[in-house]
């Protein structure tokens, strides 16, 4: 379950700064707008002393769903949308994870969907948020609410910190796990598009909301 727990929080991608305030620290993409761009991520497991990398290029379609493509070292696509997430790999779908069947996912999309909105009290459901800096550099830190982390219950909250940086857009995401897993995403030549997503990307969009 961790790679698509990294993908939801993902969703964040889509904010762009206002303030830094605990009120409201994000402008939400206008409807139809699309926020394109780059990453890189480096995730540091327990027993392996190098932290394995990828990297890629990602769309987040306003209130539609994320589409994030590993282009090395392996090509993968993940799409998120409120229905669920499906994965492909060189053509083939890998996994496929309904919100009807895994609640997890559908509480995690509606949380960060709200950041999207430029509202903070999705997030403050399941983490104490702590805000620092300005309107062009600000950062967050995150961590679960007692009650989302006592539980063995895996729909619970694995993440043990949550900590976001960024200026105009976010730019990076540092993701700490209750395990000692890790990952760091860096973001880079993000651009908000106003053009239509392309046939392929409304498609693959569409596809994950089929069961």
């Amino acid at each position: 379950m961790k790679q698509w727990v990294v993908l939801c929080l993902l969703c964040m991608l889509g904010v762009t700064t206002a303030s830094a305030d605990d009120a409201q620290f994000v402008t939400p993409l206008k409807p139809g707008s699309v926020l394109r761009g780059h990453f890189t991520q480096e995730r540091s497991l327990q027993g392996f002393q190098a932290p394995l990398k990828s990297e890629g290029s990602f769309v987040v379609a306003e209130g539609k769903g994320v589409i994030w493509k590993v282009e090395r070292p392996f090509a993968t696509t993940t799409v998120i949308t409120p229905a669920g997430l499906v994965q492909n790999a060189q053509g083939t779908e890998t996994l496929r994870l309904p919100a009807s069947r895994i609640p997890f996912i559908a509480k995690l999309y509606d949380m960060l969907s709200g950041t999207m909105t430029g509202e903070l009290s999705g997030l403050k459901q399941q983490f104490d948020v702590k805000t620092a800096g300005t309107a062009g550099d600000w950062s967050l830190q995150l961590t679960p609410k007692s009650d989302q982390t006592e539980s063995s219950d895996p729909q619970n909250m694995p993440i043990r910190q949550l900590d976001i940086a960024g200026g105009q857009y976010v730019t990076s995401v540092d993701i700490q796990r209750q395990n000692g897993d890790r990952d760091l995403l860096t973001f880079t030549d993000q651009a908000i598009d106003a053009a239509a997503l392309s046939a392929d990307e409304q498609a693959l969009l569409t596809g994950a909301k089929s069961e």
